[in-house]
């Protein structure tokens, strides 16, 4: 006998660390670049359904909703600002899990997220005063790979270690009456996530 098994999954993420940012300061001159710090914190519910017999390809979607906070304090133009970008999503994803030995199980995941409901604000003073220059984003599909493996610790435990790629992007956004507004950008990550897995 066969059973569907179908999932529910809650996942919470935040990374903080400094990023590299390359900008066109000057028509036709080179790009100028930035070191900055920021946070990016991420919360996603997804649900997946079986597309194979064996219950080891899923297809699944959900709601996920994502912030940037970008501190400029490094930065000799902008020093002391700092920005908090956030969006929702719609993750359409395809996973795929394999067994590697008694022990490991791998498993390798992608998903486009449809991005809505972009906003940036604009706060001085290390996020204490708020500038007043709020921006609506356009919204651009971004995609996101993960292949985590996983260290079964007994039936229901495990250790997941998770390496991941994430490309999101932006549209530009709407203009202020100043004539200031957020140009279109992309933006590359990657890194490794620790965890824990539990299994009901």
């Amino acid at each position: 006998m066969t059973y569907q098994k179908n999932f529910w999954k809650i996942s919470y993420d935040n990374t903080n660390g400094n990023t590299q940012y390359e900008y066109n300061g000057a028509v036709g001159g080179p790009p100028d670049k930035s070191t900055t710090n920021s946070n990016f914190s991420n919360f996603e519910v997804t649900y997946g359904i079986p597309i194979s017999d064996d219950n080891k390809q899923f297809i699944y979607t959900g709601y996920g909703y994502h912030t940037w906070d970008r501190s400029l304090a490094t930065d000799a133009l902008y020093s002391g600002y700092l920005e908090k970008y956030s969006w929702s999503y719609i993750p359409v994803g395809y996973r795929i899990e394999y067994k590697i030995n008694n022990q490991w199980d791998g498993a390798l995941d992608i998903a486009a997220k449809f991005t809505f409901k972009g906003k940036l604000g604009t706060y001085y003073n290390g996020g204490s005063t708020d500038v007043g220059q709020n921006f609506n984003l356009g919204n651009k599909p971004g995609i996101r790979v993960e292949a985590p493996f996983t260290d079964k610790l007994d039936t229901q435990w495990s250790f997941v270690l998770t390496p991941w790629y994430e490309y999101s992007a932006i549209n530009q956004s709407n203009i202020l009456a100043d004539g200031s507004y957020e140009p279109d950008s992309q933006t590359h990550q990657y890194g490794v996530n620790l965890g824990f897995s539990y299994i009901f």
